[in-house]
């Protein structure tokens, strides 16, 4: 697995808050799933996807958010209620 994205420095620091790898990052874009809101990519794993695909469970809440359009990652963060809550977001962001 090799990302094609960029990693702004913020996602580099938030990643890194949050004592992810950059193989977590990997893993959870390549094995997660992904919502289309607000112009971006949210990628996440479900617990049967880390269960089913013997991952990590430190992997489990982990949040990628990605602006495909220029490939870059934009940030990470861990919820686990994602999928809820990425659900509800409005679909364009605010203006």
């Amino acid at each position: 697995m090799v990302l094609s994205f960029e990693i702004t420095d913020h996602g580099k620091r938030r990643i890194a808050q949050r004592r992810l790898k950059l193989l977590d990052i990997e893993k959870v874009c390549y094995y997660g799933e992904v919502i289309f809101k607000q112009g971006l990519s949210f990628y996440f794993l479900k617990k049967r996807t880390i269960k089913k695909m013997a991952l990590s469970d430190k992997l489990d809440g982990v949040v990628v958010v990605i602006d495909e359009a220029i490939n870059e990652i934009i940030t990470a963060y861990k919820n686990k209620k994602a999928f809820k809550r990425i659900r509800k977001k409005n679909a364009y962001l605010n203006k």
